[in-house]
Parts: C-alpha cells; structure tokens; sequence
C-alpha cells in the first residue's frame, strides 16, 4: 500500500476494508493449556502407571537351572578356595579372632559379592574387601563420606543414603518385632574322638 498513496489519510482509507474483516478477540476458556515459548506446558503432566518388571519372567526354573549350572554363578576352583581360605586363617590369627568370628568371615554366599565402591574390584567375602579398601584406598572414608559401613557403598548425595540407612533400619525392626527370623546355618564339626580313632587306624 505504501508504494500506491503518500498520506496518512490516504492509507488508512485504503486500510478500512481490511480492518473491518478483524474478528474480536476469542474469550480463553479457565482450562486452557498455556504454552511456553519453549514449546513446554506450564502444567506438570500426570505420571503413566508403570509396569512392574519381575526381572525373572514368569517361570523362574530356567534361571535356577543355570545357577545349577554354575552358568550364572560359577564357582571358584579348589585352588583359588584355598588360597583364599589360607589367608583368612593368616588375617584370623593376626587378629586374634575367635571361633565364631572365623566362622564368619569365612562364610562365602553363593548369591553375595562385595564390589569395591572405588575401583570395582570384586571380592567373594566382606572382610577381603574391606582389607581391600584399607590397603588400596586408604582415603576413601574420608574422601567419599557418604559411605555405608554395612553394605560397602558410596552413595552420591545424602538423600540417596539416608533411604539406604532406612532399609536397614527396617530390617532391624522386622527381626526385633519378630517378623523375620534369621535361621544361621549348622556348622558340623568333627568331634575330637572320631579324628583320634583315625590317626590310631591310620597307625
């Protein structure tokens, strides 16, 4: 329009048929979605339901036929089990551990392992990664103080350990209330008698 008239009266009188066209502005309904210029909606959506995952499937004898198997869990061979256990009687008599504690410390669970919270490193018992993480990484106590001493994990900030603490907490409370029983299993051992009748038929 511009290069057709050279006033101001001219333009707007070449502008009246359009602006008769302009519709009023619409009234915004109360539940309209307001939408920012980022393309984000001012109100938090609402969370999907999620599926729980049992993480075995539906049938769980395949997984205990390869735990069978050694396929998921494989055991340590002879040679590694005593090396091991020669070390815990060497670290059991330098610290003058008794009976039970031995008993303890050499209990190796099929299904636990300790990872070293720092290098990964992973160990069949609690006391050689522990003995681990005083010899290796002497600082990281101090350095990593969100530590938990039960469980030998560092954790990022203090929400995430603070829930962690409350996990044993409430398992402290099932076995004081008596919701859960711990059952130690039977250790045999060979009475005194039965190893002198074999070293006097040994004779």
């Amino acid at each position: 329009l511009k290069t057709h008239v050279s006033t101001k009266e001219e333009l707007e009188e070449a502008w009246k048929p359009f602006a008769s066209n302009r519709r009023p502005p619409a009234d915004i309904p109360d539940d309209a979605i307001i939408v920012r210029s980022a393309g984000e909606p001012f109100f938090t959506p609402p969370s999907r339901p999620r599926k729980r995952k049992l993480g075995l499937g539906p049938d769980a004898r395949p997984w205990i036929e390869k735990i069978r198997r050694g396929e998921l869990l494989p055991s340590a061979p002879i040679v590694e089990k005593m090396r091991r256990l020669s070390e815990l009687l060497k670290s059991a008599e330098e610290n003058s551990f008794n009976l039970d504690e031995i008993f303890e410390q050499a209990r190796a669970l099929s299904f636990e392992r300790f990872d070293c919270p720092i290098c990964k490193v992973v160990f069949m018992s609690r006391l050689e990664c522990v003995e681990h993480i005083d010899i290796e990484h002497p600082m990281a106590r101090t350095e990593r103080p969100l530590f938990c001493e039960v469980c030998l994990r560092t954790f990022a900030d203090r929400k995430a350990m603070e829930q962690h603490e409350s996990y044993h907490k409430r398992v402290h409370l099932l076995i004081e209330h008596g919701d859960l029983e711990i059952v130690d299993p039977e250790i045999l051992l060979p009475e005194t008698c039965d190893v002198m009748d074999e070293e006097v038929e040994a004779v």
